[in-house]
């Protein structure tokens, strides 16, 4: 750790090590202590805030002003308040505090009170010509503020005595942009030549210079940097996005396969995997693709619902909808109380035409919120797939059509459960008024004659609903649809024979 001149390379290194080795020891308190320290130094404060956030509750007093810092720099200031007021008024004093206290004050104190702060903050970097900690509360309180003559002009100070940092340059260049000075940004975060020395000022980095329109210039900075974190998981999942906008699905694939050369971890692996499957699909390796999606959804485990929604989504645009549904099955146990979830997870099942999985699904979210429409229509559907519990059928159709009475799906979907439970008369009369014209699209028509079609059956007339059967797609009928379907051809054919 005592390097006087570390690379990019080092600093990621030793904090890995560090790291591996707290997991090492169960998190004990006093590796935990030394690491804060090292991150505190280097001020990588959002690797120490995923650090320390955990344990905010018990942690040493030390580790709390770091944490406090942290908070700060990330202008978390609600969180820095609260950590602040539980430090004791001699670590609140010390040098590397006291500021902290200040800057909070010149940021959200009175008027009098900040101007008074902001004063003596500026005073003692007047006083102090070398003091970095003093200047760097200056830059985040000017960034807070949108001054950015005042960040220039502080910034500038910090680079005449070599103590300006890859993410002082960040925050300016991100300032200009935000203030109407794009183009000046985009100069500036284009010809900077220093390397960043942590994977999180390359990233913002990255992201800048997409924001600002120049993808060509973020590639080139990430390819002369990568090489310096290795194994970063947030570095090349934010790069995989870059390459995905360029549309280099080799460069995709290459870096996917040396993630999981370079990071073990259950998290890196499953990135990889989704991230060849994608270069795969593009490039309409579509086995390739199917083998990477399914290693990629069997293993995923991310820490919130709308997550593993998108992750499911993008899958099903990228023509995979089995691996969506595998992807949210593999998470269930998590969301067991979320009908959000279940209902979700009923939309993928209906997609790969399972729809039995589809209405568990439907259930489970129908369950937990009977009043919701979306909830009550899926399980409806998921019982009309599959020809089951008719009665209950018709009650929730009932019900749907009472709901939205111009709903030309509940309509006919309510016939449906109407034919099913053999009530041909009501099945029919309720149909004589539903407009073939007034079906939305050519599904709603196939659905429109397979109704018509039941009621004929049922009525007898075989050669009228062996007519109508010619304008139903076997294509767009369920297992179970299709089964019943068959039957009835099979005595029509022997009726008419």
């Amino acid at each position: 750790m005592n390097i006087e001149h570390p690379t990019p390379k080092q600093i990621s290194q030793n904090i890995n090590y560090s790291l591996w080795l707290l997991k090492l020891n169960q998190t004990n308190f006093s590796d935990l202590e030394i690491i804060a320290e090292t991150l505190d130094r280097s001020r990588l404060d959002q690797l120490q805030f995923s650090l320390l956030s955990p344990h905010e509750d018990e942690l040493t007093e030390p580790m709390r002003a770091a944490y406090a810092r942290t908070l700060f720099n990330l202008f978390r200031h609600k969180e820095f308040n609260n950590q602040w007021q539980q430090l004791s008024e001699s670590t609140r004093s010390l040098p590397s505090n006291i500021l902290y206290g200040s800057a909070y004050t010149a940021l959200w104190g009175t008027p009098a009170e900040a101007e008074k702060n902001l004063t003596e903050i500026k005073e003692f970097a007047a006083n102090n010509p070398s003091d970095r900690h003093s200047r760097q509360l200056l830059l985040l309180i000017h960034y807070q503020q949108k001054n950015t003559a005042a960040y220039q002009a502080t910034l500038s100070e910090l680079i005449a005595t070599q103590n300006d940092s890859y993410s002082h340059h960040l925050g300016y260049w991100t300032l200009l942009s935000q203030t109407g000075n794009s183009e000046r940004s985009l100069k500036l975060a284009s010809d900077y030549e220093k390397p960043p020395t942590n994977a999180n000022d390359l990233i913002a980095h990255l992201r800048l210079l997409r924001e600002l329109g120049a993808p060509e210039t973020a590639n080139t900075l990430v390819q002369k940097h990568i090489q310096s974190f290795s194994g970063e998981t947030s570095l090349y999942s934010n790069y995989a996005d870059l390459l995905i906008e360029l549309n280099d699905w080799d460069r995709l694939r290459e870096i996917a396969i040396n993630l999981r050369k370079l990071n073990s971890e259950s998290r890196a692996t499953s990135l990889s995997y989704y991230l060849e499957g994608t270069a795969d699909a593009k490039q309409k390796r579509r086995n390739s693709a199917d083998t990477a999606f399914a290693k990629f959804s069997s293993s995923v485990a991310t820490d919130d619902v709308q997550s593993e929604n998108n992750l499911a989504k993008e899958l099903t645009q990228l023509g995979f909808p089995m691996h969506a549904l595998r992807l949210l099955t593999q998470v269930e146990s998590k969301y067991e109380d979320s009908s959000k979830y279940w209902y979700s997870r009923a939309g993928y099942a209906f997609r790969v035409r399972n729809y039995q999985d589809m209405r568990h699904a439907s259930e489970k979210a129908f369950n937990l919120e009977p009043s919701n429409s979306n909830f009550k229509s899926a399980l409806a559907e998921a019982l009309l797939l599959l020809r089951e519990d008719p009665s209950r059928a018709v009650r929730l159709t009932l019900e749907l059509v009472n709901e939205n009475p111009n709903s030309f799906s509940h309509h006919i979907n309510h016939v449906i459960a109407l034919t099913i439970n053999q009530r041909v008369e009501d099945a029919a009369a309720l149909f004589e008024q539903i407009p073939l014209d007034s079906a939305p699209d050519a599904q709603a028509q196939a659905a429109y004659h397979y109704a018509h079609f039941g009621i004929a059956f049922l009525q007898n007339d075989f050669e009228k609903a062996h007519q109508i059967s010619q304008l139903v797609p076997d294509s767009l009928l369920s297992d179970k649809e299709r089964e019943w379907f068959s039957s009835c051809r099979d005595v029509i054919s022997n009726q008419t024979m």
